[in-house]
């Protein structure tokens, strides 16, 4: 994803928020959130329970906005269709249209802050795993939609759970309609 303008954001001490969509993992829930907490004390987190158990006790406990919603996908961030996807893209879009922080990381049951985020905040989506690759095919498809993207056989990817992305850049999309229109 490219990069913009970050004149305004302080990459030293970047304010940071949180997305978290849980399930079933109350003692994973409590670390991730206890160790974002722990570096990020004012931090605003969403933490929203997809089709799962009750947290609420957990959101009081950190200070979560939280709602228990409607099951969206399968299992954690693996969706069976579009659909699916849009409608995780609108949770992250109304959590972070209810946010001031710069940016917001994914916190998912199995990230765990373990220092402050001091530097390295210079793209719209932070957190690309070279490792985790999209296929040859998809690759493809994506360079003939993109001209834009450099060539590469197996392009990686990112966006899962410790993933920060730049939250003016998610509200300016859902505030254009659909967040996979372009």
């Amino acid at each position: 994803i490219q990069a913009r303008d970050m004149s305004c954001v302080n990459p030293m001490n970047p304010k940071l928020g949180a997305f978290y969509q849980c399930y079933a993992q109350p003692k994973s829930c409590l670390r991730a959130l206890g160790s974002f907490r722990y570096h990020y004390p004012s931090g605003k987190v969403k933490l929203v329970s997809d089709g799962g158990r009750d947290f609420r006790k957990a959101a009081e406990c950190f200070g979560c906005d939280y709602e228990k919603a409607e099951k969206i996908g399968h299992r954690g961030m693996y969706f069976d269709t579009s659909e699916q996807l849009v409608k995780w893209l609108r949770r992250l879009g109304d959590a972070c249209m209810n946010m001031n922080e710069e940016f917001v990381i994914i916190l998912e049951d199995d990230v765990r802050i373990l220092k402050p985020v001091v530097s390295g905040l210079n793209y719209i989506l932070n957190g690309i795993n070279p490792r985790a690759l999209l296929g040859r095919e998809l690759t493809a498809f994506l360079g003939r939609k993109n001209p834009n993207m450099p060539p590469c056989d197996d392009h990686p990817y990112g966006g899962c759970g410790g993933s920060i992305l730049q939250r003016d850049f998610v509200v300016s999309k859902l505030r254009l309609g659909d967040p996979l229109s372009d």
